[in-house]
């Protein structure tokens, strides 16, 4: 795994969460530590590449493929599958409880290559299936079902978020190229909206995933390039208590992945993610905010709520 050090000071722009008080000063507290140092409420972990996966629980055709892969372009990358009517999966070891209102952001860039299989309609030549999933979920040692369940469906509790690539029906499907928020191990998304141009058209795309455990939003940005900056807006987000959805148990941080009658290489090129109430670093650029800055921050937010 590919260390760092994560520090307080150093995000791309101040915290949007709302935070309690003795949340900020609990952040603050811990505000040096390894990126891959864990505790019972905290996780900072960052994969630059996928050189080292021994610190991942891979799952069915990501265990098999021979991770880590070398793609085209000669980087080590987390290849979740490689040919048709497969699914793969790939989870953090460590469990993160969400109770006590934590947060958690991440950020991951992901690139689908290699289509194969019967023309979409719409798509000419054909870019393949079915998608990617980030998951959160209470068990990281399986994989849902192949195909139009993304390797998701099946997971009974917690939440994904799919980059869906294929029109499957409206039972599941809103388009053959959509965002949306799953719940409970269902694909049929309870928020979703179409993307262009194609996820799987070869080209490096980033997203970042944020929630609020104060507010329960969950919120999704998406946008093609691997150097492109975050998005002000939120793309898709959904008001979804995550502690409840897993059952009050600790979750699993992890991406799922499928495919069926077409076919595509479907890899992870790096991830970020921390249990901390601020956006992931996008990777261009990290600015250098003190501590003092973030304390004013936060004194700024609780006197816009008094006011």
């Amino acid at each position: 795994m590919n260390r760092g050090v994560f520090c307080a000071g150093f995000f791309p722009r101040l915290p949007h969460y709302k935070m309690k008080p003795e949340r900020l000063f609990r952040a603050l507290a811990g505000a040096c530590v390894w990126s891959v140092a864990v505790t019972a409420s905290a996780l900072d972990v960052t994969y630059s590449d996928f050189a080292d996966v021994s610190a991942l629980q891979l799952n069915d055709r990501a265990a098999t493929v021979g991770n880590a892969v070398t793609d085209d372009q000669g980087r080590k990358v987390l290849r979740l599958t490689d040919s048709y009517s497969q699914k793969g999966s790939a989870f953090l070891t460590t469990p993160v409880s969400l109770d006590n209102d934590l947060s958690f952001s991440t950020y991951f860039q992901f690139r689908m290559t290699q289509g194969e299989g019967f023309y979409e309609s719409g798509e000419f030549p054909t870019k393949g299936a079915d998608g990617i999933v980030f998951v959160v979920n209470p068990t990281n040692d399986t994989t849902g079902t192949l195909g139009e369940g993304l390797g998701y469906r099946g997971f009974w509790f917690g939440a994904g978020v799919e980059f869906d690539t294929f029109n499957n029906g409206t039972h599941v499907d809103a388009s053959g190229n959509h965002v949306g928020i799953d719940l409970d191990g269902s694909v049929n998304s309870v928020v979703a909206r179409a993307v262009t141009p194609l996820f799987n058209n070869g080209q490096v795309w980033s997203a970042w995933v944020d929630y609020d455990g104060e507010t329960d939003m969950l919120e999704v940005r998406v946008a093609q390039g691997e150097s492109v900056a975050r998005p002000d807006e939120a793309f898709i987000s959904y008001v979804v208590d995550l502690h409840a959805k897993a059952q009050g148990d600790p979750v699993y941080f992890g991406f799922t992945a499928s495919t069926g009658s077409l076919r595509n290489h479907q890899d992870i090129l790096r991830w970020e993610v921390q249990t901390v109430a601020a956006p992931v670093p996008e990777p261009e650029s990290v600015a250098l905010l003190g501590l003092g800055a973030l304390i004013l921050a936060a004194r700024a937010r609780r006197a816009a709520r008094q006011a």
